[in-house]
């Protein structure tokens, strides 16, 4: 940012750093905007400022952005992952699950490290195929999905070593939970075991150095793993780090709408964690919507 304040991508980085990382998600609604403003035909950058008003749940504000999104990028990935969480956030989870197989079969030749897009688009495809149907179809495509990913994971590996590569593993990760999603709920006892198995060898605990660097969404991932193994205890320990770690963005399929912390929901200390992060959202929420307003205002002014 010191050397280049004026690149559109260094300052959406920056906004993705603010709210995926930091939980400031107005903070990086500002950046989100000022890049816009720096490129405004990026549609990718248009599609971060519609999914952060989303996640505040600010669908008005949310849809100009979205149409900007699709007038610059109407075929791209996160236009369709826009549509996505569109179709999801108003219940139709089907038209979600579609549309989220479809924009990750678009991206299957790219990598995505601790990307709020992928993350947000894999449990919408394991909680539509549970809930609705197409359990086999899901499998098929996610299993393809999977392999490719790993193809091109294994050769980063090669080239630079695995442990500077920790961080791309959480990828890999929220593959194998949202299949061992999916091969439950189709009574795969043997795939469902194998893909616990292969969730174990990137558990907090063996990661070594890494766990001085752990992110908010790698306690998300260790919930999310624990809750599927049956350990509820050691689930809501997992998900309460992940929350006092500012993980709010997209919490809507985070928590709320993630098949894989279904088993949790019944417990009492899940709606006190999901007040927590209630509570940080209308906080955001509020940022934001006073800072609209000024802009307003001063629009009017002129």
């Amino acid at each position: 940012m010191q050397l280049h304040p004026n690149n559109p991508n260094s300052v959406w980085q920056l906004g993705s750093l603010q709210a995926g990382d930091k939980g400031r998600i107005a903070r990086g609604l500002d950046s989100y905007r000022m890049a816009a403003e720096l490129d405004a035909d990026d549609y990718e950058i248009a599609a971060y400022v519609a999914a952060t008003y989303q996640t505040l749940e600010m669908p008005e504000e949310a849809q100009p952005w979205i149409s900007r999104a699709e007038e610059s990028g109407p075929e791209a990935v996160t236009t369709k992952a826009l549509r996505a969480i569109e179709a999801s956030l108003r219940g139709d989870d089907q038209a979600a699950m579609t549309m989220s197989l479809e924009a990750l079969e678009m991206s299957s030749h790219r990598i995505y490290s601790h990307s709020p897009i992928t993350s947000t688009l894999l449990p919408m495809v394991a909680r539509g195929a549970v809930d609705g149907g197409g359990l086999e179809d899901a499998i098929r495509r996610l299993e393809a999905l999977q392999a490719t990913h790993k193809l091109i994971r294994d050769e980063l590996h090669r080239r630079v070593g695995m442990e500077s590569l920790l961080a791309f593993s959480e990828l890999n990760r929220a593959w194998l939970v949202s299949l061992a999603v999916l091969y439950e709920a189709a009574g795969m006892d043997d795939k469902f075991a194998n893909a616990l198995d292969g969730l174990a060898l990137t558990r907090i605990d063996n990661l070594g150095e890494y766990r001085d660097a752990l992110r908010n969404d790698d306690y998300l991932l260790e919930a999310e793993v624990l809750a599927l193994q049956g350990d509820t205890d050691g689930a809501f320990q997992m998900l309460g780090r992940a929350i006092d770690n500012e993980l709010i963005y997209m919490w809507q399929f985070n928590y709320a709408k993630n098949p894989a912390l279904a088993s949790l929901q019944a417990d009492p200390r899940w709606d006190r964690l999901m007040a927590k992060v209630q509570v940080r959202i209308a906080e955001e929420r509020q940022l934001v919507t006073t800072a609209l307003g000024m802009v307003k205002s001063a629009e009017e002014a002129d």
